[in-house]
C-alpha cells in the first residue's frame, strides 16, 4: 500500500541518539491507530541513502516481499529495506544477530522465576535474552521446555539483543497485539477470588468483633489496596512490552498499604485481577507483612487489652 502514509514518532525509535534524515529506511512494527491511520513503532534505522538506494534500485521487489516467519509463514508485520536488514553482529562479538521485528520460533531453555528473565534458544542454536515484562500473559510464567514464538528489537551499539515480545507456539495471532494473549478486564479466578475473599472477609468481622473503628479502618485500607492493584495491573498491561516502569505502583507502596491493614483487599485484588501471582519474592514479603498487621491487631486488641490506646479502640 505504498499511497498510504505511514507516520513515525521520535518515541518510537529504538536508537533516541540520532535523528532520521530524509530517504533513510526505516525497519519497525507497524500497528493501526485508532483513527485509522498507521504508525510504526520499535523502529530502526537501517541504512543511509548512500548505503541503501542502490541496492533497492538494482532489487526493486525486494520492497514488494511479504514479511516472512522462521517457518515461512508471513504473518509478522515487518517491514524492511533490504534483504540482509538485521543481520550484523551483535554487540561486536561476531554472533550474528536475528532477524529484527520478524516473528521467530525457539525454546525457554532457561527461566530464573526469582529474577524475572531467561533465554530462549532458535532452531539456529541461536540464545536471546527475554524478562518477564516480554511474556505477553497476565496469568501465567514461562517455564524451561515451553515452544515459544518471538520477535527482537535490532540491537543498538553495545546492547544485547533481546526478545520485545513472547508467546506460546500457537498464541501467534496475538503476538502482535497490545492486549495479552489471556487478557480480560477482571480475568478472574473464580475459585482463587472466593477463597480470598473470604479469608479476608473472616479476618475483617474478627476484628470488628473487637473494635468496629478499627474494622471501618482496615476496610477503607482494602478498598485502597484493591484500587491500587487494579491500577497497577492496567499500567502493567498497556505498558506490556515497552521498557521502564512508568506510571507503574511500586511495590514498596503496595506492601505498605497492606501493612496498615489493606492487605484483605489486596488479596482480594489478586484472585481477580490474577495480578502479583507468580512472583515468588512479592508473594513471600505480602504474606510476611499480612502476618505482621495480623500480630499488631492482636497485640492492641487482646494481648494489651488495658492499653488507653486499645480501650479506645475497643467497642
Amino acid at each position: 500500500q505504498r499511497s498510504s502514509p505511514i507516520f513515525i514518532l521520535g518515541q518510537f525509535l529504538n536508537d533516541q541518539t540520532r535523528i532520521p534524515e530524509t530517504g533513510e529506511v526505516l525497519e519497525g512494527r507497524l500497528v493501526k491507530h485508532s483513527n485509522g491511520q498507521w504508525l510504526l513503532v520499535e523502529a530502526d534505522i537501517i541504512g543511509r541513502p548512500s548505503e541503501t538506494a542502490p541496492d533497492t534500485a538494482q532489487h526493486p521487489a525486494a520492497e514488494e516481499e511479504q514479511p516472512q516467519t522462521e517457518t515461512g509463514r508471513a504473518d509478522s508485520p515487518q517491514i524492511s529495506g533490504g534483504a540482509d536488514a538485521g543481520q550484523h553482529d551483535t554487540a561486536g562479538t561476531g554472533t550474528p544477530a536475528l532477524p529484527a521485528n520478524r516473528v521467530l520460533n525457539g525454546e525457554i531453555i532457561s527461566w530464573d522465576d526469582e529474577k524475572g528473565y531467561g533465554f530462549i534458544r532458535t532452531a539456529k542454536k541461536q540464545s536471546v535474552f527475554f524478562h518477564i515484562s516480554a511474556f505477553h500473559y497476565t496469568s501465567q510464567r514461562p517455564q524451561a521446555g515451553q515452544q515459544v514464538s518471538f520477535y527482537c528489537n535490532r540491537p543498538v551499539g553495545s546492547e544485547p539483543q533481546k526478545a520485545l515480545k513472547v508467546v506460546l507456539s500457537g498464541h501467534e495471532a496475538s503476538l502482535f497485539s497490545d492486549r495479552p494473549y489471556d487478557y480480560h478486564e477482571l480475568n478472574l479466578n473464580m475459585r482463587k477470588f472466593l477463597c480470598y475473599g473470604l479469608s479476608g472477609t473472616v479476618y475483617l468481622l474478627a476484628v470488628n468483633h473487637y473494635s468496629t473503628k478499627l474494622a471501618v479502618f482496615y476496610l477503607l485500607a482494602s478498598a485502597a489496596a484493591f484500587w491500587l492493584y487494579r491500577s497497577d495491573k492496567q499500567t502493567a498491561v498497556t505498558q506490556a512490552g515497552k521498557t521502564g516502569y512508568l506510571g507503574r505502583v511500586p511495590e514498596k507502596k503496595l506492601h505498605q498499604i497492606g501493612l496498615i491493614g489493606g492487605w484483605p483487599g489486596a488479596l482480594l485484588a489478586r484472585g481477580a485481577f490474577n495480578h502479583k501471582t507468580g512472583k515468588a519474592s512479592f508473594i513471600r514479603v505480602f504474606w510476611l507483612v499480612a502476618a505482621i498487621n495480623i500480630a499488631i491487631t492482636y497485640a492492641l486488641l487482646i494481648h494489651y487489652a488495658d492499653n488507653p490506646l486499645a480501650l479506645l479502640l475497643k467497642n
